[in-house]
């Protein structure tokens, strides 16, 4: 949950990213434009290629390995139903930009996570670290 919260985030922040590019504002009917599309289309494709499991979540090399494929089929998606269920003109230059962006966000938050919720060596990141994730689930392993 505390993975998807902090995609969630990303994804809430991207529009106003944008905006602030633009020098434009943020209103709640383009908010909605955006963030649907790329949150419907992440969790759909993240829970279908394991990106949001838990054995990905506390795994660096996993989330190495699952998050960045499964964000680039979410994030061409995404576009897709932007283009046609918000009729949105399609745009190459915010297609990559987004994708690119988000991808950069969503993956860096992602190993920083499972960093925190592994311990040991490069090599010995599939192990959890107990004491962490018990806090942060709310019950003993």
């Amino acid at each position: 949950m505390l993975a998807l919260t902090g995609d969630f985030l990303i994804l809430a922040a991207f529009p106003f990213l944008g905006a602030a590019n633009h020098e434009d504002g943020v209103n709640f009917k383009s908010f909605g434009r955006t963030f649907l599309p790329f949150a419907s289309a992440w969790l759909g494709v993240g829970i279908s290629m394991s990106a949001l499991s838990v054995s990905t979540i506390r795994s660096v090399k996993r989330t190495y390995r699952w998050v960045p494929s499964a964000w680039l089929v979410a994030g061409v998606i995404a576009i897709v139903l932007r283009v046609i269920v918000f009729n949105r003109p399609f745009s190459l230059s915010f297609s990559i930009i987004a994708i690119v962006v988000i991808s950069l966000l969503v993956v860096l938050w992602r190993l920083a996570l499972a960093a925190v919720l592994c311990r040991g060596s490069a090599s010995d990141n599939d192990r959890p670290n107990p004491g962490l994730l018990e806090h942060v689930e709310g019950r003993p392993l």
